[in-house]
């Protein structure tokens, strides 16, 4: 059964809704029931739960007030919330059915001191849909089309977020997808930071990606978020919306270079965005153009580091590998690569870890990029070993031609190996140490990144 919306508590709805001296007004009316109700002797413990004995109580309190005109909103919506909560706990369809036409008609009423109140009236619509057309109350009030309603209340407060999520819903459940997801998109491009149940239910909502491109919008810190989300919650949807977040991303990364360029933002909050986005980019184009922007923006800080890092990342391709693992790799020229495929975590600075992939053919890396997820991680480059080999036996290490470095990248620490050597089949990075620093963490996947000649790139 569904509950009745932005009422996750008696009150909330109040909280969320109504002036602080109606609201203070009415708290003080109820302030002395606000002590645990106690049960009779005489009912042999067979008395209703505390809970709605507490709302009997409030119920027939509020209805024994004689409010002013500035206050008679208040109190009808009051009586709306725990008549909602009331019927929403009861097992009897038709006691059920009562409850919510009392309710229905106690926000009808509100509307009339306050016909232009958005909230009030997408609770009133809300009702008035759960009710369905089957069921007619008697009460005044309750007669009237839920969409039309619904609508009134877009049009009134069209910035109001808990209004359009609660006309998202309402299209939802009456089946008018398009409608719902278009009260998502305009919700998202408003709320930086959605409550947890309503970014469950708009996870929900995402099934294909037309829902993906309809609901997420193309800004920040929206799409990395949303972005994140799919790629750890719906890996399948992920992938198959490659396309459509490709585009969603390279038009979040054009409005915020735009808002930069502009003076709207500060330029560390333009950098924080675009930091937001490496680990979810939904394809090369746009990596190589989030490190083009990343490049010239360190450039015009003068970070020496950074810069000539990104615009050699930026000239190349990444190459798709199947990672491995080996715990405590003791004999890295004689062991074999094992746990293929694996995303578990993993800390390749714990005694004698590696980590190491199969490469297809022709695909020669011109860098390796391990990721931990701290920034202040550190493995010396004098206790990283290389090793490769044709058969995942037989191992040799590379010495001489190899180039490793170390960067800060956002809030991660980034190890780069760039060898110069001809194409083997497998790859192995082992942890030279026996130490257990356990400090260079991250999921098998994301720990490692092949990259590999570009189109145009150099050799």
């Amino acid at each position: 059964m569904r509950s009745i919306i932005l009422t996750s508590s008696a009150f909330i709805l109040v909280i969320l809704t109504l002036g602080s001296l109606q609201t203070l007004w009415v708290d003080r009316q109820l302030k002395a029931l606000n002590e645990p109700a106690l049960v009779s002797q005489g009912s042999r413990n067979m008395a209703a739960p505390r809970g709605e004995l507490a709302r009997d109580r409030q119920l027939e309190a509020l209805q024994a007030l004689n409010p002013s005109p500035l206050h008679a909103a208040t109190l009808h919506v009051q009586r709306f919330a725990i008549l909602s909560r009331k019927a929403s706990e009861e097992t009897n369809p038709a006691q059920r059915m009562r409850l919510y036409c009392e309710a229905l008609s106690e926000m009808g009423e509100a509307l009339q001191s306050e016909p232009a109140n958005a909230t009030y009236l997408i609770n009133w619509a809300n009702v008035r849909q759960l009710l369905g057309n089957s069921v007619e109350c008697s009460l005044p009030f309750t007669t009237g089309d839920y969409d039309a309603a619904a609508q009134r209340a877009l049009r009134d407060d069209p910035a109001n977020i808990n209004v359009l999520f609660s006309a998202a819903q309402i299209y939802g459940w009456a089946g008018k997808d398009e409608e719902s997801l278009r009260s998502l998109n305009r919700m998202l491009l408003l709320a930086v930071s959605p409550k947890p149940y309503q970014v469950e239910y708009i996870a929900s909502r995402l099934r294909t990606p037309q829902d993906v491109q309809a609901v997420i919008p193309a800004r920040f810190p929206q799409i990395a978020a949303w972005s994140a989300r799919l790629q750890q919650e719906k890996p399948d949807l992920f992938r198959n919306s490659q396309s459509v977040l490709e585009k969603l991303q390279l038009a979040a990364i054009d409005a915020a270079l735009a808002e930069y360029r502009a003076g709207q933002i500060a330029p560390n909050i333009y950098r924080q965005r675009l930091l937001s986005l490496p680990g979810v980019v939904a394809s090369p184009v746009v990596r190589r153009r989030l490190d083009s922007e990343l490049a010239s923006f360190s450039k015009s800080i003068g970070d020496d580091q950074l810069t000539p890092y990104l615009l050699k990342r930026g000239a190349l391709d990444e190459t798709a590998v199947l990672d491995a693992s080996i715990a405590s790799d003791t004999r890295p020229l004689k062991s074999v690569l094992t746990n293929w495929g694996s995303n578990a975590d993993m800390c390749l600075d714990d005694f004698y870890g590696s980590i190491g992939f199969y490469l297809p053919v022709g695909s020669s890396p011109k860098l390796i990029e391990l990721r931990g997820k701290r920034k202040d991680a550190v493995i010396p480059s004098n206790m990283i070993k290389v090793l490769v080999s044709d058969d995942n036996q037989t191992w040799a290490e590379l010495e001489g031609s190899l180039v490793i470095g170390s960067i800060t990248f956002g809030d991660t620490k980034i190890v780069t190996i760039e060898p110069n050597s001809r194409y083997f089949k497998y790859w192995k990075i082992n942890f030279a140490s026996s130490a257990h620093t356990r400090s260079f963490c991250n999921s098998a996947q994301e720990l490692i990144t092949v990259y590999r000649t570009g189109t145009g790139g150099p050799t």
